[in-house]
Parts: structure tokens; C-alpha cells; sequence
């Protein structure tokens, strides 16, 4: 696993952000990640490219990056990078 990097710049209250986080390796598991953070509450979208091993993710009050973080650890896809972008 790489290094982590934290958030660039976090999302404030009540905006909408996106996050694109490196963390998964094969098409089976990208699935499997769409499904997970699709569930929490606030997530607009997810989209999983297993080709370039990035997810993005646009969310939105009451989600929060934390949430989506410990969401991807506890499935086992923790972050390999993460990016913020509001």
C-alpha cells in the first residue's frame, strides 16, 4: 500500500464535493465499492474504473469524506490516495 495522503482541501457543511481515491485492483472489486458508498447517505455518485484504479465519488450533506473513508477501510479498500475537490 502507498503512502496515505490526506484530504486536499476537506468539504465544508452543506457543500456538494467529489472525491477520487486510488484504492482497488480488479473489476470484481469495483462493484463491490460502487455498492458500498453507494448506500451511505448524501452519496450522489460513485463511479469505479478498474482500469485506472480510480473511484470517484460526488457527495453531499449529511455524507462526509470520513464516512466515506471508514466505509472503504472497513470493506477493505482502504485509499491508496485520495484527492477533494469541492
Amino acid at each position: 500500500m502507498g503512502p496515505f495522503h490526506p484530504p486536499v482541501c476537506p468539504p465544508s457543511a452543506g457543500s456538494a464535493s467529489r472525491a477520487r481515491v486510488t484504492s482497488h485492483a480488479c473489476a470484481m472489486r469495483s462493484g463491490s465499492i460502487e455498492k458500498e458508498i453507494g448506500k451511505l447517505a448524501g452519496v450522489a455518485s460513485v463511479s469505479a474504473d478498474p482500469k485506472s484504479k480510480d473511484v470517484q465519488i460526488e457527495f453531499n450533506d449529511p455524507c462526509t469524506w470520513d464516512e466515506i473513508k471508514r466505509t472503504l477501510v472497513a470493506n477493505e479498500f482502504p485509499p491508496e490516495g485520495e484527492e477533494i475537490v469541492s
